[in-house]
């Protein structure tokens, strides 16, 4: 109270220092880029040929169509950005080509029509049938039109709305440009000669690794030439970074091991007492399946002791995979080796659906209960399926053959004479088991288990990140970093060339985590040597514990465009170094006959026959371009010039060169060569649209 006082009374000092702190993030928001107090500056995602992706709509975007998907963060964020990038492009070549758009009265049939969008088939599919629900599209259309529809369904319909009108003009715009392709007839008979004129040749291959490398030196001007003569494959649109990293795995001690035994033996006495198990099993994350399982398809240490025992009995704990695991016998009993059965199927895609078809099943077991109905009549009137001229009738099914729920019901629970219903994914069935066969007569059991993932304990998992928080302090540097890393008998890896939105790392995979490395690598404050003060802690993908820490740091920057020498050279060395073998070798190649050449050097003569030069993967080539184009530029009998190819240094004898086919039917061929045209047109129409397109890509700032 007294500090409150003391304040009151200095009341001036706390507004200049309020005027002072407000002043500094003004002055500070104003060279953020992003939205300030007062709006004169707007968040944006990015900026696609002039046109402003606001971060804000772009969040909201995201959040309405894929805020209750199973789709991760990443690759949904990937999705609406690609969505307001190809949306900004086909607007702007439809404004150019004027009049390409979509209708009020097209747009409600790709809704709700005949002709529905595959954004709709997507979406409104029933997961049993895969086809779309028109049922659920006709209650939302109602719901429209009686303005009765959610607040955030409406939401979503205006942001999909827009997604179907992009992806109808998209394909509109696809559809002008493919119908503009044509094959001429010179381009049919030369595509059909490639593909059909076969060549039969003898190969010798002299492999890089046996080329004497202790010679050749390798400087920046054979590293130069590679890039000049590789540009368009090494040149990029966008500044890439790697990073150079040490994985400290996070193991599970003895005592941890010890620990998880002790926790279930002390369960293990708790289940045995249970009197309840599917409870039991539940309340401790355990697994109970309703099917009986044979003593083959349960693990040999559990099915010996616990096949042919009272019920209750219990084993463990055991090892099982990554786990240990507590077994108990629930119950036991003869099983059949096959069952018969009838049903009337009544095929369901809602839940509206469903309760109309439970209730019409409900009536037919009255009146078969009653007998004033007989299930075949029953059958032949409201079966769906080809049973229904049989009575329903589904003959004798052994276990397995039928969906789980369906074989579950009739060799597990169901006795003959009653009637069951049960819900599979072809719908609602009234099911009647009418005979079982017992001539095996084996033993099946439903066994519940208890379980517990061998994991590190919190203790473990503190110690382990001292130990690395220890390596951090004392590595600042790259150099430091690998050096650090082999006294402890562990080595670095660098990952892949990784871009600002990337948010896949290494051989870590997807996350946050990943993401968090990419961010640091591309912040302002990195550089190339640094290491992160940070460690970077990973989760097990399935049971969810910490498993892994991860130091950093950046080891590399590729500016957009073509690249450097250095920053390159660890990529390409590999290959520069081999193609300097191969001149090496071709000017220690002498004779001309295959023979002396595979004796010079330790090597076979090779045979290939029906190579057509279309060919992009021989067998015992493999994929060698250059050696193909070699064999058909030669005449029978002559032998080429050294090849330095992708996999070593060859020389190419052409034993045959067949005739020419004749292009039997032009018409045809053109269709068929104009196809195929057209398909990879409009698979890359938007590619290419988008490289000559002005795409300012802001994301990496907010996430």
């Amino acid at each position: 109270m007294a500090l409150i006082g003391d304040i009151r009374k200095s009341s001036w000092i706390l507004i200049v220092f309020i005027g002072l702190g407000l002043g500094g993030f003004i002055f500070m928001d104003s060279f953020s880029g992003q939205q300030s107090l007062f709006g004169s500056s707007q968040l944006s995602a990015g900026e696609i040929n002039g046109t402003n992706v606001d971060w804000n709509n772009f969040n909201r975007m995201e959040s309405t169509l894929y805020g209750n998907s199973g789709t991760d963060v990443f690759t949904r964020r990937n999705i609406i950005w690609n969505y307001f990038v190809e949306n900004a492009i086909v607007t702007e070549e439809a404004d150019d080509i004027g009049g390409l758009g979509v209708t009020v009265a097209e747009l409600n049939d790709l809704q709700f029509g005949n002709n529905v969008s595959p954004i709709i088939r997507a979406r409104f599919a029933n997961p049993s049938t895969g086809q779309v629900d028109f049922a659920q599209l006709n209650q939302i259309r109602q719901q429209i039109q009686g303005g009765t529809l959610q607040p955030e369904l409406v939401r979503y319909w205006a942001y999909q709305e827009k997604e179907i009108i992009k992806d109808r003009t998209q394909a509109k715009l696809n559809a002008m440009v493919t119908k503009g392709m044509y094959a001429p007839t010179w381009q049919v008979e030369m595509l059909h000669q490639e593909q059909n004129q076969q060549v039969d040749f003898n190969y010798v291959r002299i492999p890089f690794g046996d080329i004497d490398d202790s010679d050749i030196t390798l400087t920046d001007a054979d590293f130069k030439n590679y890039i000049d003569e590789n540009r368009a494959t090494l040149e990029q649109d966008e500044e890439t970074r790697k990073v150079e990293y040490v994985v400290f795995d996070i193991l599970p001690t003895a005592l941890d091991s010890a620990a998880i035994i002790g926790r279930l033996v002390e369960l293990k006495g708790q289940f045995e007492e249970a009197e309840n198990d599917t409870v039991f099993v539940t309340n401790n994350l355990g697994s109970l399946d309703g099917a009986y399982v044979t003593k083959e398809n349960v693990n040999e240490d559990v099915a010996d002791a616990l096949f042919g025992q009272t019920a209750g009995t219990t084993y463990g704990p055991y090892l099982e995979g990554d786990s240990y695991k507590v077994a108990k016998l629930i119950e036991s009993k003869v099983l059949p080796d096959s069952v018969r059965s009838r049903h009337i199927l009544l095929p369901v895609t809602t839940q509206a659906e469903l309760t109309v078809a439970q209730a019409r099943i409900d009536s037919m077991i009255t009146e078969l209960e009653a007998g004033r109905a007989v299930f075949d009549t029953l059958a032949a009137r409201f079966g769906t399926d080809n049973t229904r001229t049989t009575g329903g009738d589904l003959g004798y099914a052994f276990p397995g053959m039928m969906v789980k729920p369906f074989n579950d019901l009739i060799f597990f629970y169901a006795e003959e004479g009653e009637y069951n219903t049960v819900i599979t994914q072809f719908g609602i069935h009234l099911v009647e088991v009418t005979g079982r066969k017992y001539i095996n007569r084996e033993e099946g059991a439903r066994i519940g288990y208890i379980s517990e993932v061998i994991s590190p304990s919190e203790d473990t998992e503190d110690s382990e990140y001292q130990r690395v928080t220890e390596f951090v302090s004392k590595n600042r540097t790259l150099v430091d970093l690998r050096a650090g890393a082999a006294e402890l008998g562990l080595t670095t890896e660098v990952s892949a060339a990784l871009k600002a939105n990337d948010y896949s790392f290494g051989t870590l995979g997807i996350g946050q985590i990943s993401r968090d490395v990419i961010r640091y690598a591309f912040s302002g404050n990195t550089y190339v040597n640094d290491v992160s003060a940070e460690i970077y802690t990973y989760q097990d993908p399935v049971h969810r514990f910490n498993n892994k820490h991860v130091v950093v740091g950046l080891a590399n920057i590729q500016e957009e465009g073509v690249p450097s020498v250095e920053s390159v050279r660890t990529e390409i060395e590999n290959r520069v170094l081999n193609l300097k073998k191969g001149e090496a070798a071709k000017a220690l190649i002498s004779g001309s006959d295959l023979a002396s050449i595979a004796s010079q050097f330790d090597a076979v003569v090779d045979s290939l026959q029906n190579v057509s030069f279309s060919t992009s993967f021989a067998s015992g080539l493999g994929n060698e371009p250059k050696v193909l184009a070699a064999a058909y530029q030669l005449e029978p009998n002559l032998v080429s010039e050294p090849i330095v190819g992708e996999n070593g240094v060859y020389v190419v004898q052409l034993i045959r060169k067949g005739d020419p086919p004749v292009a039997a039917n032009i018409p045809q061929l053109r269709k068929s060569t104009a196809s195929s045209i057209q398909i990879q047109t409009a698979t890359n129409l938007m590619q290419s649209l988008k490289k000559q397109a002005d795409i300012e890509d802001s994301r990496a700032r907010f996430y």
